[in-house]
């Protein structure tokens, strides 16, 4: 018998957003918000390298906020 692939979330399941325009956008913004809040203020192009998004795809983000 082999050990199961992947080990249970210590947090439990994770609760996954549609496939859609709109989740891919509210999982980035919420890269974006998580990011920002765990490290301080920090330029947008130092957000996008660090969770690997477009300059240009956080600026549009960021505009929401």
């Amino acid at each position: 018998m082999s050990a199961p692939l992947h080990e249970p979330h210590p947090a439990g399941p994770r609760r996954a957003l549609p496939d859609t325009q709109q989740g891919m956008r509210r999982r980035n913004l919420s890269r974006v918000m998580h990011t920002v809040s765990a490290e301080g203020p920090l330029s947008r192009a130092a957000v996008a390298s660090r969770i690997g998004l477009t300059r240009a795809a956080v600026s549009t983000l960021v505009d929401e906020l």
